[in-house]
């Protein structure tokens, strides 16, 4: 079962560049745990439906907790603009390190 949920999610790997096509978001509040002192905090986070991952279809979650990249986003959000391009991502480094957004393709 777990397995099965963790499969529903784009799982970033360090350095290794996603191409991902977005049909849907919510904004919501996650509980998370803090990476230094372990106690669960709330976060403000975007989730996104992906359809297309590197070009291949899909049916998968992707979200978002860091303010830098949800403010990446924040302006394909109205009138969800984002359905038409694809926005390449890459996760730096191991660990609890954001993902960065590095391109925006129109399709």
């Amino acid at each position: 079962m777990a397995e099965e949920l963790e499969s529903n999610w784009v799982k970033l790997e360090p350095g290794v560049q996603v191409r991902l096509h977005f049909i849907d978001h919510k904004a919501m509040v996650r509980t998370v745990s803090d990476p230094i002192f372990g106690v669960p905090r709330a976060v403000n986070g975007l989730v996104f439906r992906v359809d297309k991952l590197n070009g291949n279809a899909v049916d998968k979650n992707f979200s978002l907790l860091s303010d830098k990249a949800r403010g990446d986003m924040a302006g394909y959000l109205e009138g969800r603009r984002y359905l038409a391009y694809e926005f390449v991502w890459v996760k730096d480094a191991a660990g609890t390190v954001a993902p960065r957004l590095v391109e925006v393709r129109p399709i």
